[in-house]
């Protein structure tokens, strides 16, 4: 492993050329967009359906704004204080 310096935290920090973005990551899991949409649909909660995982949840997001994007749901803000539900296009 190359190290580029000490960082005034004295933490060791990677290399320039190194990229902790440098890799795409595999969105696709074995929850298909139309399971995802209809367990999302009956329980309406994103943070209860995504869990407390950072990857977890960022995943979940981004089948989200998938979704969104292709009208299969529709995000609505239920409460005042931000809570999101979902609502299947059309009904």
């Amino acid at each position: 492993m190359l190290y580029a310096g000490m960082s005034s935290f004295d933490s060791v920090e990677k290399a320039r050329n190194w990229s902790r973005h440098s890799s795409r990551e595999d969105f696709s899991n074995s929850t298909s967009s139309e399971d995802m949409a209809s367990i999302l649909l009956s329980n309406g909660d994103f943070d209860e359906y995504a869990g407390t995982s950072r990857r977890t949840r960022a995943r979940t997001f981004y089948s989200i704004l998938l979704m969104s994007s292709r009208g299969d749901i529709i995000p609505v803000q239920k409460k005042a204080y931000g809570q999101i539900v979902f609502t299947r296009n059309g009904f």
